[in-house]
């Protein structure tokens, strides 16, 4: 699946909202993605999640991510790439950006796991560089290429 041209001055909080959804286009058993704050306030998500939920799932996005900073600290690592949480119906994949924000996938079971992990944390670099304090006041998602520069990746 090729990734649509954004143009440079394309809005955060569509383009992340088109993130998200995507994400659940391009891999198969993905059911949701949403981006949280850090400290729990909604910014994107894919379509059909009701407000109530939107709401729910960033204050759960927040702290697990904010959970397993502090496991892996208190274990004397680093900061965690990415958390798993088996569930009976399925996988949530919790993923840091960041100290700004954090990005919650949710799967079926039949979900290739290893294609979760390698997008999201595609996904994870790119809205990385929007969440930065340099790029935040601009409203902008930077432009994103394939190879030598040239057109969507």
């Amino acid at each position: 699946m090729s990734t649509p041209d954004l143009g440079t001055t394309a809005t955060v909080g569509a383009d992340l909202d088109w993130v998200m959804s995507g994400l659940k286009k391009k891999v198969p058993g993905v059911l949701h993605a949403l981006t949280a704050t850090a400290d729990g306030l909604h910014l994107a998500s894919t379509p059909g999640l009701d407000p109530a939920t939107q709401k729910l799932l960033s204050s759960i996005t927040s702290g697990l991510a904010s959970l397993t900073v502090s496991a892996a600290a208190t274990c004397g690592a680093e900061r965690p790439v990415q958390t798993l949480v088996e569930i009976d119906r399925g996988f949530m994949i919790v993923a840091s950006i960041a100290d700004t924000a954090a990005v919650i996938v949710l799967t079926s079971r039949e979900v290739d796991l290893g294609l979760v992990g390698y997008e999201l944390g595609l996904l994870v670099q790119r809205i990385g560089r929007v969440l930065t304090p340099e790029l935040r006041g601009t409203g902008q998602l930077p432009r994103q290429t394939g190879p030598g520069g040239q057109g969507p990746s």
